[in-house]
């Protein structure tokens, strides 16, 4: 706005000092007549200054890893908390699914099997939404992406056949919006919804000399269209900030990530952040709605947590951790796999931290999935041990509990 207000007083002015004056012979005239050109010239001089400016405010600086402050805590040194602290006031679910997602409004999305359901928590009402026809041993199905009124989930058939799908809750209808056939069973795809649109990054190639290759995909709800918008460089980790959406982009030659900031309504894309195999590389990207936190690997194997606002090119070191894992986020959490648990411990376990009080939980339970403001996690109903592997959740074995938080 500002930049936009100068250009228009530059123009105004320039206008004025060109416009003809009509000359006398008097010298106070003519002293007068120069008095005036001299202060529109000079007025012109202080736009073309803000003008100048503006311009250069309107340019972010492109921050690269290598300058980053990597001075931060790591997990071990966080401050702890008894876990009974945190989830004391959890409330027990009463349905069984692996939980997967968790939407804005209550809503539960999982699997069991090769069905996808989903469980109101405050209505307590539990619904089947999608079946997949079994083909064979080797068939799965996923979730990508949820919000208040759809469901972007998909199957692979025979190991790799990769079938994208569209649920709309209202409807209670699904489409299929993409298959890619002859993919890796690797494949790592992801997907982001804002309001009538969703954000898929979609793996097209699988190539045993350059990797994967994913390119960026805009569908559209009410068109019910499917059309690419990245597919010069391999992207990941979609989300969104302030209705503009931020990702990164890698390039599997020159062993380097980017941080792009895309706006969805002009469709221009700008770099904010680079990084590289051997400085440091971006290595996953998250949102709380008020900041995104940046994670960078290094040669030590450590994964760097940054908190970076965009709009004012900072970024501040928060703390190290050994991976980023089963990564999720919200307005006050973050939690993600502990792969230093005990040897004695058969099942994956799980960091909780607590970003408004800076405490390290002791979670035991297994997975966690999380919305804005509530999360929910499972309670092992008997010795974790005894539990099978793949027969965590069944009836018995574990407990899903809800815990909505500030």
């Amino acid at each position: 706005m500002f930049k936009k207000i100068s250009t228009l007083l530059l123009s105004i002015f320039n206008f004025i000092s060109f416009l003809p004056f009509q000359r006398h012979a008097e010298d106070e005239n003519l002293m007068k007549y120069a008095f005036i050109r001299y202060r529109r010239l000079f007025l012109t001089c202080v736009c073309m200054f803000i003008l100048t400016a503006c311009s250069f405010s309107d340019n972010k600086i492109i921050l690269n890893t290598k300058d980053f402050d990597y001075s931060m805590p790591k997990v071990e040194e966080l401050k702890k908390a008894d876990k009974n602290d945190l989830l004391k006031n959890s409330i027990p679910i009463d349905c069984m699914m692996v939980p997967l997602k968790l939407t804005n409004n209550n809503v539960l999305i999982g699997t069991e099997k090769r069905i996808i359901k989903s469980y109101d928590i405050k209505n307590k009402k539990e619904e089947v939404l999608y079946t997949m026809k079994e083909q064979s041993e080797t068939d799965t199905i996923g979730i990508l992406a949820v919000s208040d009124d759809y469901l972007i989930f998909r199957e692979i058939v025979n190991g790799n056949n990769y079938k994208y799908f569209v649920y709309d809750f209202k409807s209670k209808e699904s489409n299929l919006i993409k298959e890619s056939k002859e993919l890796s069973t690797l494949v790592f795809d992801e997907a982001v919804i804002d309001n009538d649109k969703a954000y898929l990054f979609l793996c097209d190639k699988t190539n045993d000399e350059q990797g994967f290759t994913y390119n960026g995909y805009i569908y559209d709800f009410k068109s019910k269209k499917l059309n690419i918008f990245e597919d010069k460089e391999s992207v990941s980790f979609p989300c969104f900030l302030n209705d503009k959406l931020y990702y990164l982009q890698i390039d599997n030659e020159e062993l380097t990530t980017e941080l792009v900031q895309f706006d969805t309504d002009s469709k221009e894309k700008e770099i904010l952040i680079k990084g590289n195999l051997k400085e440091g590389y971006i290595s996953e990207l998250k949102s709380d709605g008020e900041k995104l936190y940046v994670f960078v690997t290094r040669e030590d194997s450590k994964t760097y947590c940054f908190e970076y606002y965009p709009d004012k090119d900072e970024i501040d070191p928060y703390f190290a951790m050994n991976s980023t894992d089963g990564l999720t986020v919200s307005k006050r959490y973050i939690t993600w796999i502990n792969w230093d648990s005990p040897d004695s411990r058969l099942h994956t376990m799980y960091y909780i931290f607590d970003t408004k009080n800076n405490l390290l939980y002791d979670y035991e339970g297994s997975e966690i999935v999380q919305a804005d403001n509530q999360m929910v996690w499972s309670k092992f109903l008997k010795d974790e041990k005894v539990i099978p592997k793949g027969e965590i959740f069944k009836k018995g074995n574990v407990q899903l509990m809800w815990y909505p938080f500030d």
